[in-house]
């Protein structure tokens, strides 16, 4: 807007609508800026992080989101040579897991990282099953499985859906333990 002041009272003018275009335009640049920024810093800012997060220790993530940021911190530098390990109870349609794998297989699949599961006969008898990558491999048992679990490297990620909280464990120790039990379930599970 523009004004002029006539006497003691000021007159408001709009400005041309082709302006707000302009301004548009202008708002775009400051942030392409910012994000260029913010670019630059993320690997400083994840080494960071990094150093922070050091072995033997847990962190808490709650909600959708959480769980997002701690499978991104889980599976960072994956490479097509490692493997993810994983229990998956199945007790259902859950109106979070549900979508929710639905997008990580997509994650997963874009890191190429081999995975392997054992999951419930009830997992394989649903729809959801058909939609998981023919190159996942995957075992079933007829048994109550400990809960949803990922581990990969050094890490093992618990997830509780009924409060849509993950706990992220940082320790060599701990995945290999779990590892192993994987390895020991898997010999039991059939295809």
């Amino acid at each position: 807007a523009s004004h002029i002041l006539s006497g003691n009272v000021k007159h408001f003018n709009a400005v041309e609508p082709y302006r707000l275009e302009e301004y548009i335009k202008r708002k775009e640049q400051e942030v392409r800026k910012q994000l260029e920024t913010a670019n630059k810093l993320i690997p400083e800012l994840a080494k960071i992080a990094d150093k922070n997060r050091q072995s033997d220790m847990a962190e808490i993530f709650i909600g959708d989101k959480g769980i997002r940021t701690a499978y991104e911190i889980l599976l960072r530098d994956a490479t097509s040579k490692d493997v993810l390990y994983y229990f998956y109870p199945f007790e259902g349609y859950h109106p979070i897991a549900s979508p929710f794998y639905s997008r990580l297989y997509l994650f997963q699949k874009q890191k190429k990282v081999q995975q392997r599961g054992i999951a419930t006969y009830d997992f394989k008898q649903s729809k959801h099953y058909a939609e998981i990558s023919k190159g996942v491999k995957m075992k079933f048992v007829d048994f109550p499985l400990p809960a949803t679990m990922d581990i990969f490297k050094d890490k093992l990620l618990i997830i509780s859906w009924e409060n849509v909280t993950g706990i992220l464990i940082s320790s060599k120790e701990i995945a290999e333990h779990f590892r192993n039990y994987f390895n020991s379930m898997w010999k039991l599970a059939t295809r």
